[in-house]
């Protein structure tokens, strides 16, 4: 049997429990099914946590925040999209530290200034950088 160890309203714990040998210290914690953590009980029934609303504008910030790709996976992943050798045209006229960083870097990230420079350089929405880094992300060597 699984107990729920309740406070103020919420699950915070739940034990697997052998019926015939509930420790002392949950004899008074109800039973509970399929409530988990973050539970609600109201003192007879549980009801799932309530789902948190998410600005999706904050979603977007914080999946971009954590897009990164390898270097072959994003080379790849513009000459699928039939963009590398625009991309290397840029690189080979920008400034020595954005070259530097193409060159060098072991991993790009979506919100780094060489990926914004490079996306701005040849005329990418959002959206389209979002998407080639998506792609180059599921690429394996």
């Amino acid at each position: 049997m699984r107990l729920a160890q309740i406070e103020d309203g919420i699950v915070v714990n739940v034990i697997e429990a052998d019926p015939a040998a509930v420790p002392d210290w949950a004899a008074d914690w109800p039973e509970a099914a399929e409530a988990g953590p973050g539970w609600l009980w109201d003192g007879e029934a549980f009801t799932p946590p309530p789902e948190i609303e998410t600005d999706p504008a904050e979603a977007l910030a914080a999946e971009r925040a954590a897009m990164q790709c390898s270097r072959f996976q994003a080379k790849a992943a513009l000459l699928s999209a039939g963009l590398l050798p625009q991309v290397e045209v840029e690189i080979a006229a920008a400034d020595p530290m954005t070259q530097l960083a193409w060159f060098e870097a072991v991993e790009y990230r979506r919100t780094s200034p060489t990926i914004l420079a490079l996306a701005g350089a040849l005329d990418l929405s959002d959206e389209q950088v979002d998407d080639l880094f998506r792609t180059a992300m599921l690429i394996e060597a």
